[in-house]
């Protein structure tokens, strides 16, 4: 018997080994040549299934590995240009010379148009410090006493790189730290590749935009040969059925993020098709979109072409009244809520929220107004936009006397981003300041609220016979009676909202709480009780009322106890009126 030494055998392996390797590596070569060969790349059809394959590989990234808009403004901006239209804003708000203005920053371009009809003060804050540094650029800009007009539109109308560095050179010095170490690595790159693929919705609009335009089979060039004329979008009427259908399947999962809406802000109807085909009709469908809706026409043409479609903020006959008034602006990385409480008092008196308060729960938009109205003039306008067409899911708006101008404006809106267009005045009187801790006679102890729960859950097992409504709400309170705030203030999760609700609280106003037990919710509003001039609370069990009274007694002043009424009654009954 001949045994093969180990090398020899090691030897063989290697060679049997490679040689399965070499043939598997063919097979699957022959085979991807074979797939190569049969698939046709110029069709549109292969292209949209590779576009749905990396669309769902991209989503399953953005979903297991980051937040994607935390994301996108830890790097840049979002927005190079506003989505709204400064001309449905100047209309509503009508700005004059003495108005101090706040409005969420975004691009910065609209608040340049409100500068060029002189208003006294304009505040802008943003979250996203680089859409500031941008604000702060064109802002850097307009206060350099040498800037030309014609280097103004050379920036920001034909994106010219060797004009932007040219200016960023002789004014870079003015800019805070911060804005020119960022600017310093970027300016020349943003502008040379163009400023309008600059941000994450230019990001969109170069490479996911154009891709979904050729698997719906929309040629917005041949369109933008026709001057954009109403008729071809009439005759491709399919163009906007197929974009409809694309958007429902791409906007909340991949789009909205470049376009900074955060998914919170994704209701019901971003999940249709018809709400994106509403949209998108108004918008293409639109007879003077070739000679006046210079926004999409940006992301297209890559900046404007001439003065005829382009924001007042690049016309000439504007650019002095811009360059006088650089000087009305103060900024501020912060929230709304922030900045309102960083002013002076009473200083605004025309607000613009855009659409931020779509994603915020009742609790934050409620605080939010307080600061707002801390920082307002008495019946300062509020302007605000929104996704949806009423907001009627935040209780805080249901007793504030809020203008739906949505019929009126949003069909003359040119940008027809937000289906809901709203607007209110600051009310002299003050909202609820809701107060959720409880009072400390309302504490009660581990054992005491042990006691109360198993009271609660034993009752059924342990009541009698009782007949009458008021004995049975009495036999099933009076034993929770003491431990009964502390142990339901976690079941009634919904009140700090409904209290949130209650409107301005006017002064001399009558307050009654029906079926208002041991007075809970009157702790909510402790700070605001001298306001009323009356308060009644009626509930049918007298032991959850002489509760209240004593907690009452305990935590409001003697003045504001004697405002308080305790009324034991049924409110079916017939002498309620008594």
């Amino acid at each position: 018997m001949v045994v093969e030494s180990p090398s020899i055998m090691t030897t063989s392996m290697m060679t049997t080994v490679e040689s399965v390797w070499t043939q598997a590596v063919s097979s699957v070569q022959d085979m991807g040549l074979s797939v190569a060969t049969a698939v046709n790349v110029e069709s549109p059809v292969t292209w949209a299934l590779v576009g749905v394959v990396g669309i769902y590989v991209i989503r399953k990234i953005i979903q297991k590995s980051f937040n994607m808009i935390d994301t996108i403004c830890n790097r840049t901006y979002i927005y190079n240009i506003c989505w709204e239209d400064p001309a449905v804003d100047h209309q509503i708000l009508k700005i004059q010379k003495n108005d101090v203005i706040f409005r969420i920053c975004s691009a910065g371009d609209i608040v340049l148009d409100y500068a060029i009809e002189g208003p006294s003060k304009i505040v802008i804050c943003d979250m996203n410090q680089h859409q500031l540094w941008l604000f702060e650029l064109k802002i850097r800009m307009l206060r350099d006493p040498n800037l030309t007009y014609d280097e103004w539109w050379s920036i920001w109308g034909s994106s010219d790189v060797n004009v932007a560095m040219k200016v960023w050179r002789r004014m870079r010095h003015t800019m805070s730290s911060g804005g020119r170490k960022w600017w310093d690595g970027r300016i020349e790159r943003v502008f040379r590749k163009g400023f309008a693929t600059s941000g994450s919705t230019g990001f969109a609009a170069q490479y996911v935009i154009p891709w979904l335009m050729y698997v719906v089979g929309f040629n917005i060039k041949e369109w933008a040969e026709t001057g954009f004329a109403h008729a071809y979008v009439s005759q491709n009427y399919h163009v906007i059925q197929r974009s409809a259908w694309w958007f429902r399947r791409l906007f909340p999962s991949i789009l909205a993020p470049f376009a900074g809406v955060p998914p919170n802000q994704i209701g019901p109807e971003f999940y249709t098709v018809e709400f994106y085909e509403g949209i998108l009709r108004e918008i293409f469908m639109d007879p003077e979109f070739g000679a006046h809706n210079y926004f999409y026409r940006f992301y297209y043409e890559k900046g404007y072409k001439d003065q005829s479609c382009c924001p007042r903020t690049l016309k000439k006959e504007f650019f002095e009244a811009l360059k006088d008034n650089a000087g009305c602006f103060e900024w501020h990385h912060a929230t709304v809520q922030e900045t309102m409480e960083r002013v002076k008092p009473h200083s605004f008196t025309k607000l613009v929220l855009l659409d931020h308060m779509d994603w915020m729960p009742n609790a934050m938009v409620h605080e939010e107004w307080v600061a707002l109205q801390r920082a307002s003039v008495p019946g300062a306008q509020i302007l605000w936009r929104s996704a949806f067409t009423h907001m009627g899911d935040k209780p805080f708006f249901n007793n504030l006397d809020i203008t739906d101008l949505s019929p009126q404006w949003y069909p003359k809106d040119r940008v027809k981003m937000y289906p809901g267009t709203f607007s209110s005045y600051m009310p002299k009187d003050p909202f609820p300041f809701v107060d959720e801790a409880l009072s400390p006679c309302q504490r009660a102890s581990f054992v005491r609220k042990v006691k109360t729960t198993t009271k609660m859950i034993l009752h059924p097992l342990t009541a009698g016979k009782i007949s009458a409504h008021g004995d049975k709400m009495s036999a099933f309170y009076a034993a929770q009676a003491k431990g009964y705030d502390a142990v339901r203030e976690n079941m009634l999760v919904g009140r700090p909202e409904m209290m949130s609700g209650f409107g301005p609280i006017k002064q001399g106003h009558t307050w009654l709480d029906v079926g208002g037990g041991t007075g809970r919710n009157l702790h909510y509003l402790r700070a605001q009780l001298d306001l009323f001039q009356r308060i009644v609370v009626l509930d049918i069990c007298p032991e959850l009322l002489e509760i209240g009274k004593e907690n009452a007694s305990r935590s409001f002043t003697p003045e504001q106890c004697e405002k308080i009424r305790w009324v034991c009654l049924d409110i079916n009954s017939k002498n309620v009126k008594e």
